[in-house]
């Protein structure tokens, strides 16, 4: 390469160190919005399975009063 001194390579340079860095600007934001919502969802996901849990817990404890029932009825 033979520089002539009229300063095209270091334009070029600029031209191709600012676009490297528009690019991972842009990447960045990219990445920190898909980790906001993936928060988001884990949180969703979190407060499902704490409600899924509930019925369940509410359930069994059906269960074990309708089975407490049942045996003393039978323990007549």
């Amino acid at each position: 390469m033979v520089m002539n001194g009229n300063g095209k390579w270091q334009v070029a340079f600029w031209v191709m160190a600012s676009l490297c860095y528009l690019w991972l600007a842009g990447l960045t934001t990219g990445v920190i919005a898909n980790d906001r919502m993936r928060e988001q969802c884990d949180k969703d996901i979190t407060h499902e399975v704490s409600e899924v849990k509930d019925k369940i817990y509410i359930r069994l404890n059906n269960i074990d009063k309708q089975l407490a029932r049942i045996e003393a009825k039978l323990g007549e």
